[in-house]
């Protein structure tokens, strides 16, 4: 299989691409965005043998200027008629050079559908997930770069209230501080603030109160302070803002989005992403009628009245149609910079990859996507019929960027079904100055 080259974000036409097609390009024009593959797919961990049965859940993906890439999984390894949940991590360089052959495993999980959460924060990689026995509570650890592991076992971050369930352990950094935010079933959402010690220095605090802690929330810290994301099930599905400062403290809790359109709109929305740049953070979800961003200051007051349409729905096909419920809800979006433009992957099924990039005015480079790579078989070229394997796709196309490298990791299924392993590729985006 070979990847295209370079594809033109700018141009306005596709070309008819097949699954069957060898080798796709494009040209590019004078000032116009492209993005070039520096490596062909490859498989993250190469060497790593599984057993037989094996099942992935999820990838996510964390990146450092001076580090690489930090690649992390969930494995279920069965055992006769149970089966047991492990976290594995992979280096992968800038350059796209994968650094360890077989995959490190870093600790047990609780639950398949919750990747571990990533950050390099003092000089190490950060790992936060769910306790893995019949305990609850959050665990982090730390990876040196040389892929050493500093805390086995993990350290407990975040209690649970009684026996309750953690749900979505995600965590974020602003250099100094960690805040780690997870769900408490029937309770709401929590955090925890540490440093890169792992030493607590704020103790589990209420963060939003609800009974249904219904999709993953998503963090990124803005100068001193956190902004937190995510659907409020109990009210209409509408989208939260959550400040949280260093101290724990809730600075203020507003509505992103409040108008849905149409009834049936409500149930067909994937979980918000928060990106922060330049002192600005960009809340982005999609739903039956477009991808949506809102902008935010450092102190949390909007620079957009309401949501602002990016692209309609119907000009492109953002995966809406190959999700049935809860992959629906679950399905979001990594926003990455690049180039002095934000760009997102999507799969599509049976065909592979596609792109899309905007600049911070929100402006797009173009109305239609670019096909990335029509050989891709990801994994979601889902097998409904067979056993629900929604629970492999929540991550879906994870990416995360340095400087204008972005390194793309997925499920892939290419070798069968029930043999998805983890893949990777590595591109860059540049502007063509037509010299």
């Amino acid at each position: 299989m070979k990847l295209l080259s370079t594809i033109l974000i700018g141009f306005a036409l596709l070309p008819f691409f097949t699954a069957c097609s060898e080798n796709l390009t494009s040209l590019s024009a004078s000032g116009e965005i492209t993005i070039t593959s520096l490596t062909s797919d490859f498989k993250v961990a190469p060497n790593t043998t599984f057993s037989e049965g094996i099942n992935f859940y999820n990838v996510s993906i964390a990146s450092d200027p001076n580090n690489g890439f930090l690649v992390t999984w969930v494995n279920e390894y069965h055992r006769g008629a149970s089966f047991l949940l492990q976290n594995y991590g992979c280096r992968i360089s800038q350059t796209g050079e994968v650094l360890d052959s077989e995959a490190i495993h870093l600790c047990n999980s609780n639950w398949p559908h919750y990747c571990p959460s990533v950050v390099f924060a003092g000089g190490n990689w950060i790992i936060c997930s769910q306790e893995g026995s019949l305990l609850e509570y959050v665990q982090a650890m730390r990876l040196t770069p040389s892929g050493d592991i500093l805390d086995d076992p993990p350290v407990n971050i975040c209690d649970s209230i009684g026996m309750a369930t953690i749900l979505y352990p995600t965590i974020a950094t602003n250099g100094q501080e960690i805040l780690c935010v997870t769900g408490i079933a029937g309770e709401g959402l929590y955090g925890s603030i540490f440093d890169p010690d792992l030493n607590i220095l704020v103790d589990r605090f209420l963060i939003f109160e609800q009974g249904v802690v219904g999709s993953f929330p998503r963090v990124s810290a803005n100068g001193d302070n956190f902004f937190i994301t995510f659907l409020d099930w109990e009210n209409e599905m509408n989208i939260k803002l959550v400040i949280v400062n260093t101290e724990g403290q809730i600075l203020s809790t507003q509505d992103v989005s409040e108008d849905w359109g149409p009834p049936d709109n409500i149930e067909n929305r994937g979980v918000p992403t928060i990106t922060t740049f330049n002192n600005t953070s960009y809340i982005t979800y999609f739903d039956n009628l477009a991808f949506w961003v809102r902008r935010y200051s450092s102190d949390g007051n909007p620079l957009d009245s309401s949501s602002e349409k990016v692209l309609e729905s119907q000009d492109f096909d953002l995966f809406l149609e190959e999700y049935r419920g809860t992959i629906q809800k679950e399905a979001y979006i990594d926003l990455v910079w690049a180039n002095q433009s934000f760009c997102f992957f999507w799969p599509e099924t049976a065909l592979g990859m596609k792109m899309m990039s905007f600049k911070p005015d929100l402006s797009t480079y173009k109305d239609m996507p670019v096909l990335l790579n029509s050989q891709s078989q990801l994994c979601l070229e889902l097998h409904w019929d067979d056993w629900p394997t929604w629970t492999d796709s929540h991550s879906l196309i994870r990416a995360a960027s340095i400087g204008n490298r972005v390194l793309t990791t997925w499920i892939d299924e290419r070798e069968g079904f029930g043999q998805g392993r983890v893949y990777g590729n590595l591109f860059e985006v540049t502007t063509d100055t037509g010299n």
